[in-house]
């Protein structure tokens, strides 16, 4: 085993350079300590002081309230989707083609790199030209912490808005600590974020998704349940057990979206975001160009109808509520305590936790890490005491 006279043991047992070795905050949430302690409070730092705001790239409010009317009034080509929002999300039928790299080497395991085509297919004519030019968009990539011993049950995690980095990632799920209690972990990258924001000089000037770009978020909505679907799809495949979702802010937001279309293993949102309408219009009445956008006409009953097609609390979950465990923070700035308290009731009051502190939970210094794993435990899928 390779041996690190840091306090950051490597694990490695793969004789892979340094720039295939897992990251120093990846390291912590296996080690623990002080080391982890720092890296979730600078995260936690990092994510309280971001102004969404100012990520808004503003657009003619005539120009959104067209393609809302997309999402809203009924044509020869969007009418199923708007009777049944179902059907606006089309599954795929095949095991994804993955490529497999192995990216760091356990004694029981392994870190790999996956990627494969998405199966995305558009759903509105106006976007198939913009999908086209994107192709950075069309790989999905995913980092999965796996047994050799297959059987263990699986956790798709998926991250929020302006993240995708692997290494933060890693802080917001702690697969290091998960992969220890018996878990495979995999850690999916959003459209438009990391490995696949765009290369051009327009898409690393902002973050495109979610965006004031209805038909663009809307879309990547689908593309996400689709990846996802297409992820579990594989992880079966490839032996996993029982697969569920974890998510965080958006990533909550999607695993909650999926929940609702999925007979899932299990689903823990953190940080739920689930009226994207009512904290987008928040969000936009800090911007600049706030006035300007209300007095053309836009509003917030717009984007209702604009979100609609994907909204969770427009849909009854297939998911059974004993599987479902919502984490939320009472002192959370960038989703108010309104929001995880809306999913509650709509899922008829599932088993909820409440930490103290902000928008990134504190797994190892409150007792949120014991109702996870208290939950799992109940599930039956926790192995280890």
């Amino acid at each position: 085993m390779y041996k690190d006279k840091s306090s950051q043991a490597d694990f490695c047992v793969v004789d892979a350079p340094p720039e295939s070795r897992l990251s120093q905050f990846e390291r912590s949430t296996l080690t623990g300590g002080e080391d982890l302690e720092r890296a979730l409070n600078w995260a936690s730092r990092q994510l309280e002081s971001f102004d969404f705001s100012k990520q808004i790239q503003t657009r003619n409010a005539a120009e959104i309230l067209e393609q809302v009317k997309l999402f809203s009034q009924p044509s020869e080509w969007n009418s199923a989707w708007i009777s049944d929002p179902r059907n606006f999300f089309v599954a795929p039928t095949s095991t994804p083609i993955v490529c497999e790299r192995v990216f760091h080497g356990f004694s029981d395991g392994d870190v790999l790199d996956l990627n494969f085509p998405s199966a995305y297919r558009v759903q509105t004519p106006e976007f198939s030209s913009k999908f086209g030019m994107h192709t950075e968009n069309k790989q999905v990539h995913v980092r999965y912490w796996r047994h050799r011993v297959r059987g263990c049950p699986a956790i798709i995690a998926v991250h929020g808005w302006a993240m995708g980095d692997q290494r933060i990632n890693s802080l917001a799920f702690l697969p290091g600590l998960f992969y220890q209690l018996g878990f495979d972990v995999a850690l999916i990258e959003l459209p438009f974020h990391g490995r696949r924001k765009p290369t051009t000089s327009a898409g690393k000037q902002s973050f495109m998704f979610p965006s004031m770009d209805i038909v663009l978020t809307n879309e990547a909505m689908a593309q996400v349940i689709s990846d996802m679907r297409s992820l579990k799809i594989y992880l079966e495949s490839d032996g996993a057990g029982a697969v569920g979702c974890m998510g965080m802010s958006l990533g909550a937001y999607l695993g909650v979206l999926w929940a609702s279309l999925d007979a899932l293993s299990f689903c823990v949102p953190i940080v739920p975001m689930v009226d994207m309408a009512e904290l987008a219009w928040e969000i936009i009445t800090r911007h600049e160009a706030f006035r300007s956008l209300r007095e053309q006409g836009l509003t917030v009953e717009a984007l209702n109808a604009a979100y609609k097609v994907h909204s969770p609390l427009n849909l009854t979950p297939a998911t059974d509520k004993s599987r479902m465990l919502i984490v939320a923070g009472i002192g959370d700035q960038i989703v108010p305590s309104r929001q995880p308290k809306l999913l509650w009731d709509h899922w008829k009051r599932p088993r909820i936790v409440w930490f103290q502190g902000g928008h990134v939970p504190q797994f190892k210094r409150s007792r949120t890490f014991e109702e996870v794993i208290s939950f799992f435990k109940d599930l039956g899928l926790l192995k280890t005491p």
